[in-house]
């Protein structure tokens, strides 16, 4: 059976699934506490619908300029709810600050960082 395939807005970013990748745009300009609390349900749920489906989620960064700790929480939850599935979490849209802060807090280790639209075409594509 072909996977499903949906776009979601919701009130902190956009939601879209299609090929078994699941792909989150925040807005931005910051994922801190409220931020975080409001995506962090909808992003459970969008991953719930996607069921056996999902092979990798893609959060895609780029709107986003500051993540407060509790931003930096929901990224690992994120990680490892997409592990729990056996799915491929991507971090990609990093500016040169974020990329700072995942590596000094360690958390860039957690991921597949793409730096480019291709390199995430590419990783998405196996």
């Amino acid at each position: 059976m072909p996977s499903a395939s949906f776009a979601q807005p919701s009130a902190f970013a956009e939601l879209g699934f299609a090929k078994g990748v699941l792909t989150v745009r925040p807005f931005g300009p910051t994922i801190g506490e409220r931020e975080a609390a409001i995506l962090a349900p909808e992003l459970k749920a969008a991953m719930s619908r996607t069921g056996a489906d999902l092979r990798v989620l893609v959060i895609d960064l780029s709107h986003v300029r500051v993540i407060s700790s509790m931003g930096l929480a929901l990224l690992i939850d994120l990680r490892a709810r997409g592990r729990e599935v056996r799915a491929r979490t991507i971090l990609c849209g990093l500016s040169r600050e974020l990329r700072a802060l995942l590596r000094l807090t360690k958390v860039d280790r957690l991921y597949t960082i793409a730096r480019t639209e291709s390199d995430v075409d590419r990783l998405t594509a196996a």
